[in-house]
């Protein structure tokens, strides 16, 4: 199993056994009230990179997030963002799992968290 990303949710995926049959994509903006938009653009960037490299019978797992079901959030930056990544991965991938994940909670390093404010 790859995973992708270094974040909380990274890490703590490392911990359980996956089949090698999966990549876990789990990096990129942690911060979802991040207004700077040159952070989304290499985002992007990087998961057009990823894709580009055609993974051959692997399913590619992405973790997003539940907020792009909520409408008041509908111009939300990370959200939309979050939108446009679901989008690529659809159009180039044949095998792929989207999970839109709510705040998950733990202890993390992350002082953006709602759990660790």
């Amino acid at each position: 199993m790859k995973i992708i990303g270094k974040g909380f949710i990274a890490q703590n995926l490392k911990k359980i056994k996956i089949s090698n049959k999966y990549i876990i994509y789990a990096a990129g903006v942690s911060n979802s009230n991040l207004k700077n938009k040159k952070k989304y653009y290499y985002e992007i960037k990087r998961i057009k990179s990823f894709l580009k490299k055609k993974i051959q019978g692997k399913i590619i797992i992405y973790i997003s997030t539940l907020s792009v079901n909520n409408k008041s959030l509908k111009n939300d930056l990370y959200v939309k963002n979050k939108l446009i990544i679901e989008d690529l991965i659809k159009s180039n991938q044949n095998s792929f799992i989207i999970f839109r994940l709510p705040q998950i909670v733990g202890k993390s390093k992350n002082k953006y968290t709602l759990s660790n404010s």
